[in-house]
């Protein structure tokens, strides 16, 4: 049984753009974005086949 294991940004990517403007801003920029990243994990008998389907 594989793993299959990836990340996905849920917050908004123009908030994102504007917290990543300003220097003073870009710890800020960082934290949102780990905290609005979702790891998904995913157990599957063939990852290769998934992967190839998530690429598409």
């Amino acid at each position: 049984m594989g793993r299959v294991v990836r990340y996905q940004f849920m917050g908004s990517l123009p908030v994102l753009i504007l917290l990543s403007v300003f220097v003073i801003t870009i710890p800020w920029a960082v934290v949102y974005l780990l905290q609005n990243t979702l790891r998904l994990e995913h157990e599957t008998d063939d990852p290769e086949a998934m992967v190839a389907s998530l690429s598409r």
